[in-house]
């Protein structure tokens, strides 16, 4: 007997041997598979095709993999319940089936802070009728709270502070940051960051310096423009100072570790170069450069024991440069979110989470909207789309370093990665001179909404239009409908899988992009002024004629009775 005898007998009986295994231990085997791999598994045999079918758990696992959603092993839900609920909450959002919506007023004086994230929308508030008011507060409520009105409870914290902008780690810490300022001279002020206890509107209890001092330096009110996230026990906050003509700043990136109050990393660079940040991993974040339009990838992992030591230098892994622009065209801003933010280790989180399931922030979309002058000093405005896991994805031309290699301190130092070798099959890019981009909390998970502005003309004007980068739930859809003669179900729904060509005035040449995506109409909602996304659903919103204040919230939740 020759050895590929062998080889294909040994084979045989093993897989004899594991086909007289016990089901539920060859369902607990199957669980440490894919949803692709299961689903491969049970296409082989009657036997594991009947394994999967009936098997709770191996048919939850293939649920989450196709949403692109991770499983909350602390969930008290039974795994038959969350089964349930996960087949709902998909359908509902692959046909955009959206419960009757509610309406929550606003019954102070908000200011132009503003948050929204895992259900909890958040509103600063001001005491001054002015056009450009601080925040003196921040107000609060639950989106998902049952039994809601249009005048819920709104929660207020109050430092007797001024506050410049709010940080909010829900699920992961019952955590909000709040960073204040207090002015030392007319024009210098302290900049810190109090970190509150989001359900008890108290200090955090795991935060051994609940007020960290970022900064003292030259400072006036509305001319700070900065960015906040938490992630893990890390926390970075970017110091932009965009409008400081007066006492030129520079920009400062910070990232703390929040329990210890400790400064882990810190980056000074030119005023101007960075607007704001987004965390593709617990230990990496992309920083969009405006100065050399491209997309910083940087580690932030602790080097050590972070308790007694000096910051050090945050370095840059490679840059991915952004669609080259014309000779004329200025780079303005670059604003960026991804939503979920990604979780540290199961031993850094501080808070108990109540939901069984949510989109995987692996799998989700990083939203960029990038503003530019033409040479005629015209504004445009163009969102790009991508995925985490393509950010993520050291590119060919970026060897990963080895242990002892020398690393990148400055970001010229780090390797660029032209927009063709890694752009176009893995972006979409959108003309936006017509969307409403004042708020950015308009993805979640793989889905993007569009808001179309009623101020400007729009022969296109239609319902509002939701674009979801995971196509596999919609071709599943799309193949039981032609399966059962249902095509008409699919009218709403458009296809996106080519290549399309957009060309601006900014643009050197015109962009090719070809990430595909799903457009979905939400033909039963009515018009609002903007419109946000969250977990619970699509988020409109009623602004104030005069100062383009929020003064309704309209809820849409997503189906009606899914608990």
């Amino acid at each position: 007997m020759n050895s590929t005898t062998t080889t294909a007998a040994a084979a045989t009986t093993t897989a004899t041997h594991l086909l007289h295994l016990p089901p539920e231990l060859l369902i607990r085997i199957l669980s440490y598979l894919d949803y692709v791999a299961i689903i491969t598994c049970q296409q082989t045999c009657r036997l594991f095709r009947d394994l999967v079918a009936t098997s709770s758990l191996l048919q939850y696992l293939i649920e989450l993999g196709i949403a692109a959603y991770e499983d909350n092993p602390s969930s008290t839900v039974p795994l038959v319940d969350r089964l349930r609920l996960l087949k709902a909450t998909q359908r509902a959002w692959n046909s955009l089936d959206f419960g009757p919506p509610r309406a929550i007023r606003v019954p102070f004086n908000p200011s132009s802070i503003y948050d929204l994230s895992a259900e909890v929308f958040l509103l600063g508030e001001t005491q001054s009728t002015s056009q450009f008011p601080g925040t003196d507060a921040v107000r609060f409520i639950f989106l998902d709270q049952p039994g809601m009105t249009d005048t819920p409870p709104w929660r207020s914290v109050d430092l007797q502070q001024k506050i410049i902008d709010v940080g909010l780690a829900v699920h992961e810490h019952d955590l909000m940051a709040l960073v204040t300022y207090n002015t030392l001279s007319v024009q210098a002020a302290a900049i810190s960051i109090h970190l509150v206890q989001l359900s008890t509107g108290e200090y955090h209890p795991a935060a051994a310096q609940p007020c960290i001092l970022v900064s003292e330096g030259s400072f006036i009110p509305g001319e700070c423009v900065l960015s906040i996230e938490i992630v893990g026990d890390t926390l970075g906050i970017l110091l932009n100072f965009p409008f400081l003509r007066a006492v030129p700043r520079s920009s400062s990136f910070h990232i703390f570790n929040w329990k210890t109050g400790s400064l882990r990393f810190l980056r000074e660079a030119p005023h101007g170069t960075y607007d704001a940040f987004v965390f593709l991993a617990a230990d990496t974040i992309v920083l969009p450069n405006l100065h050399l339009n491209t997309l910083e990838i940087c580690p932030v992992a602790p080097l050590s024991d972070d308790t007694d030591r000096s910051p050090a230098p945050l370095w840059t892994l490679y840059h991915l440069e952004l669609p080259p622009l014309s000779d004329t065209a200025i780079p303005f801003r670059i604003w960026c979110r991804a939503e979920p933010n990604p979780t540290g280790p199961p031993t850094q989180r501080t808070a108990a989470d109540r939901a069984p399931f949510r989109p995987d922030p692996a799998s989700a979309i990083v939203l960029f909207n990038v503003f530019t002058f033409d040479g005629r000093h015209r504004l445009h405005t163009f969102s790009l789309l991508t995925h985490r896991t393509t950010l993520l994805r050291p590119p060919p031309c970026t060897a990963p370093l080895e242990p002892g290699d020398p690393a990148p301190h400055e970001p010229g130092d780090a390797p660029h990665v032209p927009w063709p070798a890694w752009g176009p099959p893995a972006c979409r890019l959108f003309k936006a001179d017509t969307l409403v981009t004042r708020w950015i909390t308009t993805t979640c998970g793989q889905r993007f909404i569009a808001n179309h502005s009623r101020a400007r003309p729009n022969p296109r004007r239609g319902p509002p239009l939701m674009y979801d980068f995971n196509v596999a739930p919609h071709r599943r859809r799309a193949a039981c409908a032609a399966a059962h003669g249902q095509d008409a179900v699919l009218d709403d729904v458009r296809f996106v899988e080519g290549v399309t060509r957009t060309e601006m005035d900014v643009f050197r040449e015109p962009v090719e992009t070809a990430l595909p995506y799903v457009e979905l109409a939400a033909t039963g909602m009515r018009s609002h002024e903007s419109l946000l996304l969250d977990e619970c659903g699509v988020i409109g919103l009623e602004l104030d004629v005069v100062l383009g204040n929020i003064r309704h919230i309209i809820v849409h939740p997503i189906g009606e009775g899914l608990s």
